[in-house]
């Protein structure tokens, strides 16, 4: 966890690429590796390495079935963090069907229901364009739906999960072409506390 520790530092410090290396080395250890994986996959996210970001990702899924509920809610993680490069990448059917699945999985993706809603707004741009002037009023009507969801969430409640002994706290984070992407911290003040952490494992 220590390795894991200073690769999140380095991280939220802007350097990516060094945070790999700690990531990696982290990865020994068998219970944190899904948590791992998606850590890894955002620092490639920030540098902007799609291919190896999108291997990370579907390395956390393939590690990670959604068999229970911290599963399942890590699932969603990882979908949408995939989502955010295939829709990078121009992949927007691709991108919606991963954000699709992540809140199928996670009601409470509250960025997966704004990602939805930004790819209906921009279809109802390229619908206009087109001439198909018919057709936006329902993609507008979509999105505000999906915005709204987002809403809903109450995201500043604490969502902790637990990786062996170490409580890892779920945060936001921005990823390359301004993309909010999830990310875990284990942070001292998680890994000192008591009892705090316990409570909110259950939540999200």
């Amino acid at each position: 966890s220590a390795q894991f520790l200073r690769g999140n530092e380095l991280f939220d410090k802007g350097d990516p690429l060094s945070a790999l290396a700690y990531y990696e080395a982290a990865a020994a250890e068998p219970p944190l590796q899904p948590f791992i994986h998606l850590n890894r996959g955002n620092a490639y996210h920030a540098l902007w390495r799609p291919t190896e970001a999108a291997a990370c990702y579907e390395a956390c899924l393939d590690e990670n079935p959604p068999l229970k509920e911290q599963q399942r809610h890590v699932h969603s993680l990882a979908l949408l963090n995939l989502g955010t490069v295939r829709e990078a990448e121009g992949e927007l059917q691709r991108a919606m069907q991963l954000y699709s699945a992540a809140l199928a999985l996670n009601p409470r993706c509250h960025l997966a229901a704004k990602r939805r809603g930004h790819l209906h707004m921009n279809n109802a741009e390229r619908l206009k364009a087109a001439g198909v002037a018919a057709a936006v009023p329902p993609q507008h009507e979509m999105a505000l739906n999906q915005f709204a969801r987002a809403l809903e969430v109450d995201w500043q409640l604490p969502s902790v999960f637990r990786a062996g002994g170490v409580p890892l706290r779920l945060e936001t984070r921005t990823g390359a072409h301004g993309y909010d992407i999830f990310h875990l911290s284990a942070n001292m003040a998680y890994l000192e506390g008591g009892g705090a952490d316990q409570a909110a494992a259950s939540r999200g």
